[in-house]
């Protein structure tokens, strides 16, 4: 009855304030260490932030290089092709040149043998003509 006529006025308990005082100081303090944890979650969010500035400028840069090593790279094996298409045609132009040489042995093999045949009837002496035979052992 007594806490009734006190509510009547707008008043509380001793009791009830002190709960109501412990239960404030309960949820101060609760908001106080979320107010702490908010800002440590801020802090961390901040450096995260700055860490993804600073490994999308590190990955802008690694495209840049790569990039610059792709056309490096594209030109050297265009030089590359060039290096191969300039072997093969000095291959087959090796091919060729042996191809010929051993054709102009043979040729000079067939003159060799052709002009042994013919010139073995002129110079070789003729038992019947007895001044040739001198004048081919002068």
């Amino acid at each position: 009855m007594f806490s009734g006529l006190l509510y009547l006025f707008g008043l509380a308990s001793l009791r009830r304030l002190q709960a109501a005082t412990a239960r404030a100081d309960r949820l101060k303090a609760r908001a106080d260490d979320l107010a702490e944890r908010l800002e440590t979650a801020r802090q961390n969010t901040e450096r995260w932030k700055q860490k993804n500035q600073e490994t999308e400028a590190r990955l802008t840069t690694a495209a840049k290089e790569t990039d610059r090593w792709k056309q490096k790279h594209a030109g050297h094996l265009a030089k590359l092709s060039q290096l191969k298409r300039a072997e093969r045609l000095t291959e087959l132009a090796r091919e060729h040149l042996l191809a010929l040489e051993t054709k102009l042995d043979v040729i000079e093999g067939a003159i060799t043998v052709l002009d042994r045949r013919t010139r073995g009837p002129i110079t070789a002496p003729d038992p019947t003509a007895p001044e040739q035979a001198d004048a081919s052992h002068e």
